[in-house]
């Protein structure tokens, strides 16, 4: 899916290829292995450390990516322990392990996403979506990991697991970087695509590590379409005549612990400001969010929360995370409403006036 190219996209092209190389054997072209050892790499460097890897985009957090990869990452692992086996391995490892914990079995079978199983799903996923499709597609995929042949190598560690770990990944549409710091990992994405909320520019998953191992999402998934506003979650400048500029990155990279994104705003196609750094740094708790501003600017900055969120100074804060301004901040709560890893996400929408060169927004766990 060239345009949208949603990461569960990903991990269903290197498991098909994967398919085709076993089927095809000793006939399997050079070129057609090494490009799964690149797609696998590719596995390795965006997958989060709790094993997600579809956390933003269409088919966002289903079963079937994660049960693919690992079917890709074991098809990739050589039969000696080198050229990235352990790597691989790693891959594999992490998404079964998030299978079995994030989707149970239940009596209408798999749940296709976490946050829900049987007719509650059906809001939290796309509308060509079907349980029985889907769980025959996730299944399909674990039987042919099972049949593969696997080498002596245990698993080693993802990107994600190293402090300091960072990878820019350059999808043609949807380049985005991810990074860790401490107990927190991060994946930003440049640029948002066809007003839907899961791939919108910004930070597009925020785990932390609680003190017993277990990640906890302090920004929930973004909720599906349906039911949903439109468009981005920001920081997108308040223009005087009442529109909303969005933000868009051209460029997109990583420099001293934060991912950097260069761009600016766009207004109905058309640009309104450019040269502008958005700013995503790493924290303790969590993120901060810079954003470069003139005196009098209004940005405003959308905060998803895990459950109904109330209203604090400078922003909000709900069970899981916070959300605050540093500034004084106008605050509008909508929902609830659904998406793959919760049934009652809330949009806040924080309006700030600037009173200087820039704008923060922190996200904390509480």
């Amino acid at each position: 899916d060239r345009y949208k190219q949603p990461l569960a996209y990903h991990s269903l092209t290197v498991g098909l290829l994967a398919r085709a190389i076993d089927l095809a054997g000793s006939a399997a072209s050079r070129r057609a292995r090494e490009a799964l050892r690149i797609g696998t790499r590719s596995l390795w460097a965006f997958q989060a450390p709790d094993g997600d890897l579809a956390y933003f985009g269409r088919s966002q957090s289903q079963s079937w990516a994660l049960a693919l990869a690992e079917y890709a990452a074991e098809s990739a692992v050589p039969r000696s322990c080198r050229r990235g086996a352990r790597a691989y391995r790693a891959v594999a490892e992490r998404a079964l392990r998030r299978l079995g914990a994030r989707h149970p079995i239940g009596p209408t079978g798999m749940a296709i996403v976490p946050s829900a199983n049987g007719p509650a799903t059906i809001p939290a996923i796309d509308d060509y979506a079907s349980q029985v499709v889907y769980n025959g597609l996730t299944l399909t995929a674990l039987g042919w990991a099972a049949e593969a042949e696997r080498g002596g190598c245990g698993a080693g560690n993802l990107l994600a697991d190293r402090g300091g770990g960072a990878a820019v990944l350059p999808f043609e549409s949807a380049g985005f970087a991810t990074i860790r710091r401490g107990r927190v990992w991060m994946a930003a994405k440049r640029a948002s695509q066809e007003g839907d909320g899961r791939s919108a520019f910004g930070i597009r998953a925020l785990k932390r590590r609680a003190p017993g191992g277990r990640w906890i999402d302090l920004v929930p998934e973004a909720p599906t379409a349906a039911g949903h506003p439109r468009g981005s979650f920001g920081p997108a400048l308040l223009l005087r005549g009442g529109g909303l500029a969005k933000p868009r990155g051209k460029r997109i990279e990583v420099r001293r612990g934060r991912i950097v994104i260069h761009g600016g705003w766009v207004h109905r196609g058309r640009w309104v400001r450019r040269d502008v750094a958005f700013r995503f740094a790493p924290t303790a708790r969590g993120a901060r969010i810079v954003v470069p501003a003139r005196k009098g600017d209004r940005i405003v900055y959308s905060a998803l929360t895990d459950g109904r969120p109330e209203q604090v100074r400078r922003g909000v804060a709900a069970p899981v995370a916070s959300t605050r301004a540093s500034r004084r901040a106008q605050v509008r709560i909508r929902g609830p409403y659904a998406s793959s890893g919760s049934l009652d996400v809330w949009r806040s929408d924080l309006t700030v006036r600037a009173n200087g060169r820039r704008v923060s927004f922190v996200v904390s766990a509480r």
